[in-house]
């Protein structure tokens, strides 16, 4: 393929396929091909083997499981758009299972662990607001100051490329006691950008309890900088400035602003405030999944 300039992450999962398949056989080159013969002899060989399509040696696989027998021979289709993609591959059954149940199995004896896996099933309740919030002060705030949230998503990283798998994160969801549906939901709401995988920002955004006193000035600092004429209340453009994407007429805006103002011109500080500390309590006009 790269010799044609056919240049793509493909190519590559065809090499890791290739160096997957001798680390599991303890033997070198599955396409079995030799450089007796010379470059040109060489060359001939490899265009004979795309010609034909791969003939793997299975029998030198013994008694691995057949799961990793599938994920290389998908990694070594000849057409390469037949190929898994990379988060494919790490979220395969085989490697995710080769790591020990142990590696997905949170404590349960933990209060702080318990509190934390209560408040990320408790995500997809969440309005707008509290996420968006949630992710300005994830991308600020220390990893140092969230060790149990650091020891979570560490425990749940069980490839160790710094991201969550979804069905991992349901999985472990469901382990304390979750349904599956609920749990699924909750998953796919951590995942903010829906690429499938939740990385470190968006799962300490799921995590933070934005009604903590710890990050009352965070959001009293956006609320100042949201009030534009600085009279101590949120007009509906004033709270769409906190919300990137949508104007003071959209519907989410129009029914945020509604439930949090109650009746008055706008929203001061007390009803923002109060808004973060009972996520449950949200109307589920201002949800947005």
């Amino acid at each position: 393929e790269v010799w044609q300039g056919e240049v793509t992450p493909a190519a590559d999962i065809f090499s890791c396929g290739v160096v997957f398949w001798e680390i599991c056989t303890q033997q070198l080159d599955p396409l079995r091909l030799t450089l007796s013969g010379g470059l040109p002899d060489f060359i001939r060989q490899a265009n004979r083997y795309w010609e034909t399509g791969p003939q793997l040696s299975w029998e030198k696989w013994g008694r691995l499981p057949s799961a990793a027998r599938r994920l290389c021979a998908s990694m070594l289709e000849k057409d390469r758009r037949s190929r898994p993609a990379a988060c494919d591959c790490v979220a395969n059954a085989f490697l995710l299972t080769s790591g020990g149940k142990g590696a997905r199995t949170l404590s349960r004896t933990s209060p702080k662990v318990e509190e934390l896996m209560v408040r990320l099933g408790d995500s997809h309740r969440r309005s707008i607001l509290y996420r968006t919030m949630a992710m300005h002060v994830a991308r600020k705030w220390p990893p140092n100051q969230l060790p149990t949230v650091q020891s979570v998503f560490r425990s749940l990283d069980t490839t160790g490329i710094g991201f969550l798998d979804i069905r991992e994160v349901t999985i472990a969801f469901q382990q304390f006691g979750m349904q599956q549906g609920l749990a699924a939901a909750a998953a796919k709401s951590i995942d903010l950008n829906r690429d499938g995988l939740i990385d470190w920002t968006e799962f300490v955004a799921a995590s933070v309890p934005l009604g903590d006193a710890d990050f009352e000035p965070m959001l009293k600092d956006r609320f100042k900088k949201a009030d534009a004429d600085d009279d101590g209340l949120l007009s509906a453009p004033e709270l769409a400035s906190l919300l990137p994407g949508f104007s003071a007429d959209d519907l989410p805006v129009v029914s945020l602003h509604k439930l949090l103002r109650a009746g008055a011109p706008g929203v001061d500080w007390r009803a923002f405030h109060a808004h973060f500390q009972a996520p449950r309590q949200e109307a589920a006009t201002v949800m947005v999944f």
